[in-house]
């Protein structure tokens, strides 16, 4: 009986893992398995190579650095192999040329966005974003309302001919002087 249960739980075993080693498996043959590069393998900088001679020559500035290779170079000879690389170095055929010399692209200014910006300059405004109309829906309150102009009140007060009745929210001749009473804002008060 022992030896019978233990087939039993071998078999069941050996099924087991079968079965999860086939999951793992299918998974990669649909597509379904993450398969993540290798961090040790991806460079993006070509190697250091040491100079045949092993002297170091001093660099000389503003040369580009000689073991720099164009991406559309290497992806040319990825593509194509060494019999797929263009033999212009800069990669237009003699139409390309014949266009871009009509086109008169040899003597384009280089400065031609600096331009184009100090001309529209003029033209460009400032949209509000919605941030800033979310952000600052109430306008600022006009203070000059608020404020009363002295010499003005001066003028008012010498016409009125009577200054010991100048006070604040008393009569002054025919006229009332009341200081101005702000509103008490409520939280929904600018929305409504």
């Amino acid at each position: 009986m022992k030896i019978g249960s233990f087939l039993i739980m071998a078999a069941t075993a050996g099924f087991a893992a079968v079965s999860l080693g086939g999951c793992s498996g299918a998974k990669r043959a649909f597509g379904m398995e993450k398969i993540a590069p290798d961090e040790f393998t991806i460079v993006t900088k070509a190697p250091l190579v040491l100079p045949p001679d092993y002297s170091l020559r001093p660099p000389r500035p503003g040369a580009p650095n000689p073991s720099f290779v164009e991406p559309e170079r290497k992806a040319e000879y990825a593509l194509f192999g060494s019999e797929g690389l263009s033999e212009n170095p800069q990669g237009y055929t003699g139409g390309e040329m014949t266009l871009l010399d009509t086109a008169g692209a040899s003597s384009a200014t280089s400065d031609i966005r600096q331009v184009l910006n100090s001309e529209t300059a003029s033209l460009v405004e400032k949209d509000e974003t919605i941030a800033e109309k979310i952000l600052f829906w109430q306008q600022p309150a006009e203070e000059a309302a608020n404020v009363i102009d002295p010499k003005k009140e001066a003028e008012r007060l010498k016409d009125a001919k009577t200054p010991a009745d100048a006070g604040d929210g008393q009569k002054t001749g025919s006229k009332t002087a009341q200081a101005p009473k702000e509103k008490k804002k409520s939280w929904f008060g600018g929305i409504f």
